[in-house]
C-alpha cells in the first residue's frame, strides 16, 4: 500500500479499496444491523509493522453496509399479521 519509509509526524491518508462481496454469490451482503439478540457488524482492520525496536500497530475499526435494494416507484404494502401478547416478551415479564 505504501513505500516502506518514515511517514511525517501528524495524520497521513493512505487512501485504499477494496471489493465488498459475499462469500456466498447467491446471496447478498446483510445489512449492518443492532438488535437485541443478534449484531450484524462489519469490521476492518489494520496492522501497520514498525521498526525493530518499535511496537506494531493494529486499528481495527466498524463499518456499515446500507443495501439499499431495488428502487420501485409505486411499492405495494402488503399487511403481516401478527400477536404480540406481554406474557411472551421477555423484557416485560413480572411487571
Amino acid at each position: 500500500l505504501a513505500d516502506p519509509g518514515k511517514l511525517p509526524n501528524g495524520q497521513t491518508t493512505i487512501p485504499f479499496e477494496f471489493p465488498l462481496k459475499p462469500s456466498n454469490p447467491k446471496l447478498s451482503l446483510f445489512e449492518t444491523y443492532h438488535g437485541v439478540f443478534v449484531n450484524v457488524q462489519y469490521m476492518i482492520s489494520v496492522d501497520m509493522e514498525r521498526g525493530l525496536f518499535a511496537k506494531n500497530q493494529r486499528e481495527t475499526i466498524p463499518f456499515m453496509v446500507i443495501n439499499p435494494g431495488p428502487v420501485d416507484a409505486n411499492p405495494t404494502p402488503k399487511p403481516v399479521s401478527f400477536v404480540l401478547e406481554p406474557k411472551k416478551l421477555k423484557n416485560v415479564k413480572g411487571r
